[in-house]
């Protein structure tokens, strides 16, 4: 079974953590990413859609998500690109201004007995 909370508990989730969203979908279901870096407020998760890697931000405090901004994606393989996105974001010099902004729609799915 799977359900859909608006304000999730993920002050627990760190760096390599899956994370699903219901509001990014391929034919059927929910997108899986996973939790790229974080701070206390913010964390950068990557996903994979059409075989494009994507980023997005996960603003934690006030419950959203939004797509990583121009100029700061970066390959897998590296962490400097996101650790300097969270530096910018803590820092105010970056925000969602401009971007699409997504309630945080983690979806959990529950083990079946």
């Amino acid at each position: 079974m799977t359900t859909t909370t608006l304000i999730h508990p993920l002050s627990s989730r760190t760096a390599g953590d899956s994370l699903s969203f219901a509001g990014i979908r391929l034919a059927r279901g929910p997108i899986r990413t996973t939790v790229r870096c974080r701070s206390e407020r913010y964390m950068i998760c990557d996903l994979r859609v059409g075989g494009v890697d994507r980023h997005l931000v996960v603003d934690l405090s006030r419950g959203t998500r939004f797509a990583v901004p121009d100029g700061y994606g970066g390959p897998q393989a590296s962490t400097t690109w996101c650790q300097r996105l969270l530096e910018d974001l803590e820092a105010g010099r970056v925000s969602a201004t401009g971007a699409t902004v997504h309630p945080l729609d983690v979806v959990e799915e529950e083990e079946a007995a």
